[in-house]
């Protein structure tokens, strides 16, 4: 914040003010606002929106809405493609090299959103479902369970391979210094 503090000294010394320092505008953004959305960054160059439109044809907007209306109108091989992504979720949770579930998650979800042409929320949510339908079960549950039972063993044995061979070293290091 931009208020002075005074700093009491002892009783030799007089108090002592301190001001912030106010950082100088360059000449070149100096009455000017560094995200100009009219013409992008510092006033260099196509504002991104632009850009998008210009490389794929449409706005960010009618590309977002796309990916919904896709999402509304799944034919039913949409759905069994995403009960079979959301039990591949378990199987990169237990195989080497295991995975936390949020990894395996995402994992599952950028396939079957890029598979699908549809958003990864939208992926996420069509999995959640359709797990939830086919197995009566919540499949942040089951992941989370699965990721207590076969990754967190694993990760827990690895940070004590480290510390045990950070602990070797320093005990080398002090017994020959």
């Amino acid at each position: 914040s931009g208020a002075a503090t005074t700093i009491p000294s002892g009783p030799t010394a007089p108090s002592v003010t301190v001001r912030p320092r106010h950082k100088q505008s360059s000449p070149s953004t100096r009455g000017r606002s560094c995200t100009n959305n009219s013409t992008g960054p510092l006033g260099g160059g196509s504002p991104i929106r632009d850009v998008y439109q210009a490389r794929y044809g449409e706005t960010l907007n009618q590309t977002r809405e796309g990916l919904i209306g896709t999402e509304k109108a799944f034919p039913e091989t949409a759905r069994a493609r995403a009960l079979v992504q959301a039990e591949t979720i378990g199987q990169l949770i237990e195989k080497p090299p295991t995975q936390p579930f949020y990894r395996a998650y995402d994992r599952a979800a950028v396939s079957l959103a890029e598979e699908l042409k549809i958003t990864q929320t939208g992926a996420k949510a069509l999995m959640k479902e359709t797990y939830q339908a086919a197995h009566d079960r919540d499949l942040y549950e089951a992941g989370k369970e699965l990721e207590e039972a076969y990754h967190r063993p694993v990760r827990e044995a690895e940070i004590a391979e480290r510390k045990a061979e950070k602990l070797q070293s320093r005990s080398r290091s002090q017994s020959m210094g």
